[in-house]
């Protein structure tokens, strides 16, 4: 937990409350001009490397079209020496589905577009835009997490059509998932 109004266990760092780092100062922001916030973060205690991920949100409206802007932020020892690099990734075999046909052009979960050119899977609690890697008959790629999903049972992950394609899976695959 890095930030916080002080409420349910959250660090008093000034944000408005938790998970909703700040309000836009102005009522208005017209073409060309811009509008900023401030907010403090708070290290956690343990060292490590923390991604902060951040997602602009139009109260009331929608989410922004991109995936947020994202900060790493390095927490040393109390001696002042970088953290331990963080623990070897492991590979699991997933089954995983695709989708797509008849969702074309609708909201995923996460704010984007489906299309047939989005990259992407469907999880049900990584957060979105987290990476995952996944391979498939000797071929890998990177994506993230566009959707919420699956919805059925024993299966890890959806697919879009595009990355159904980059990997040259079945509708319905065992993939590798290195994390």
């Amino acid at each position: 937990m890095l930030g916080g109004d002080g409420t349910n266990g959250s660090p008093a760092t000034a944000w408005t409350r938790f998970n909703r780092p700040a309000v836009q100062p102005a009522a208005y922001v017209g073409p060309n001009q811009i509008a900023w916030f401030q907010f403090a973060v708070r290290a956690p205690d343990a060292p490590g490397t923390y991604r902060i991920a951040l997602r602009p949100l139009i109260e009331g409206a929608q989410w922004l079209e991109d995936y947020g802007v994202f900060w790493y932020v390095t927490v040393l020892n109390p001696d002042g020496t970088a953290p331990a690099p963080p623990a070897a990734t492991s590979t699991t075999t997933v089954v995983a589905s695709y989708f797509g046909p008849g969702l074309y052009g609708n909201r995923t979960a996460c704010g984007q577009t489906l299309t047939t050119t989005l990259q992407g899977v469907a999880h049900r609690t990584l957060p979105c835009g987290s990476a995952v890697r996944l391979s498939y008959a000797g071929r890998s790629v990177t994506v993230p997490v566009v959707d919420r999903g699956p919805n059925v049972a024993g299966r890890e992950f959806d697919l879009t059509y595009a990355t159904k394609i980059a990997l040259g899976c079945p509708d319905i695959c065992v993939l590798s998932w290195t994390r």
